[in-house]
């Protein structure tokens, strides 16, 4: 009797599935602690491929925004540089600058225009 390897497979990746489910539902915390190691062991014995996927995830990251100062108008490739980036000085002093842009706006909105006043606005210069 033969083996079907792809019939094997799909068994094998569904019982797989089915038992880290269980796992996870059963002791979340030791099955995360199985998946750090996991993943620490995969990315010691495969450096290449692991710096090679993580520069793909920050790119990925910072090109769709999902990190982003929107007073800086930047993107950052993860949530820590972003957190450094916020506590930074350059961050604040913007923020400062962007506030008293806006109470300055907020300040001469009530005064009218001596343009408005006079009635410049109709008159045509040829």
């Amino acid at each position: 009797m033969e083996i079907d390897p792809i019939g094997y497979r799909k068994k094998n990746v569904a019982n797989n599935l089915r038992w880290n489910a269980n796992q996870k539902a059963a002791n979340p915390e030791q099955y995360l602690q199985r998946k750090r190691d996991e993943r620490a062991t995969w990315v010691a014995n495969n450096p290449e491929k692991a710096a090679a996927a993580d520069r793909k995830s920050r790119a990925k990251a910072k090109a769709s925004g999902r990190h982003r100062c929107n007073d800086c108008d930047k993107n950052f490739p993860n949530r820590p540089e972003l957190l450094r980036h916020l506590g930074r000085d350059i961050h604040k002093n913007k923020v400062k600058e962007l506030k008293e842009k806006a109470n300055a706006a907020k300040f001469f909105a009530g005064f009218k225009r001596k343009a408005d006043e006079a009635g410049l606005d109709d008159v045509q210069t040829s």
